[in-house]
């Protein structure tokens, strides 16, 4: 559908605006064409933002900000209209040249943004780094070879942490460039979200290439139909005797307890692991808790889970079904060893008895 938006070229459409959680829709506008709106952020509760959703797809689909709000759900409904409404605004300022609203990328006032040179499709990229406790994802906005603006998507962070370390995000925007100072006192969340950014610029790269230069598609050359060679029968192999198994199969819960070492201060506490055995082999891990104060549930799931560029101690355990050659995860070095004395003594509980 044809829109009725005065803009010329594609704008990105961002606005941030409590009403009463707090929204931020992003998307592109071209042709005078809300081509798409896409809620970057929101603040909103879960239940009613996820009914109220819709209202995005019915501006699109409408090419207008007036449509039905969703019963039920009208304030969320509305608050997304209205950062629409706003993101509108904010589009046709900056295609007249006028300083928008930063929309949550700094504490307040205007932003502007110098000409940045990154030669790459107009879009947003998205990329994936590691924080202090987890991954980072953010989504880069390029428009005009500039990083119009970047934003957090996703974070296992810790959230003291990586709100502090967004200042590295402004200052990427702000200078044009990766070369920024990380936050004092969140140094490792800051380095997660330049990581994220470089791999979301690679993205970009990647797709910028890929646009130049098309891959061709490969012609298939007809091959001559071999005959089979006959099969031999396989001559009968007497049967051998089974194995004495070592573990009885069936899941096992066992505990171990998690005491700092001495580059860590935390109350130790007990860890849970349900740990199931099938032919000798670890084939599952699950239940893995603490009874410790809640904060240590971060460090648990890293440990167990890992990071985008860490394998966790789950996943290498699940490898080879052992306890035997596992890593534990960096910044989380205690909860992992506690996993692995739980399964150990998972393993001792099931052993079979002669």
């Amino acid at each position: 559908m044809q829109g009725k938006f005065p803009l010329s070229g594609r704008n990105l459409l961002r606005h941030g605006r409590r009403f009463p959680g707090r929204h931020q829709s992003g998307g592109s506008l071209q042709d005078q064409t809300i081509k798409a709106v896409l809620i970057l952020e929101n603040e909103d509760d879960e239940t009613f933002f996820n009914r109220a959703k819709v209202v995005a797809d019915r501006i699109v689909d409408g090419q207008k900000t007036d449509v039905d709000l969703v019963s039920g759900a009208t304030y969320s409904s509305r608050g997304i209209q209205n950062a629409v409404k706003q993101a509108l605004e904010n589009a046709k300022k900056a295609t007249n040249g006028e300083t928008v609203p930063d929309n949550g990328t700094s504490s307040g006032g205007t932003t502007t943004i110098p000409e940045g040179k990154f030669p790459y499709e107009e879009g947003i990229y998205y990329g994936t780094g590691e924080g202090y406790l987890g991954d980072i994802t953010t989504a880069v906005v390029i428009q005009d070879e500039t990083i119009k603006a970047i934003l957090v998507t996703e974070s296992e962070d810790d959230e003291a942490f990586l709100k502090r370390a967004k200042q590295t995000a402004k200052d990427v925007v702000k200078n044009q460039t990766l070369e920024v100072d990380t936050v004092s006192g969140a140094t490792y969340s800051s380095r997660g979200i330049l990581a994220a950014i470089e791999e979301a610029l690679k993205e970009a790269e990647r797709v910028t290439e890929e646009k130049k230069n098309p891959t061709p598609t490969p012609t298939e050359t007809p091959t001559q139909t071999e005959i089979p060679e006959p099969t031999e029968t396989p001559t009968p192999t007497p049967t051998e005797t089974p194995e004495q198994k070592i573990y009885q199969d069936g899941e096992y819960t066992a505990i171990a307890v998690c005491e700092p070492d001495e580059d860590e201060d935390f109350t130790a506490y007990q860890l849970s692991v349900t740990v199931t055995i099938e032919n000798d082999k670890i084939v599952a891990l699950s239940n893995i808790t603490g009874d410790g104060d809640s904060q240590n549930a971060s460090y648990i799931r890293r440990a167990s889970e890992g990071t985008s560029k860490i394998k966790g101690v789950s996943a290498q355990i699940l490898e080879t079904g052992t306890l035997e050659n596992i890593d534990t995860v960096s910044r989380a070095t205690c909860s992992s060893k506690a996993i692995l004395e739980a399964c150990r003594n998972a393993l001792d509980a099931a052993k079979v008895t002669q």
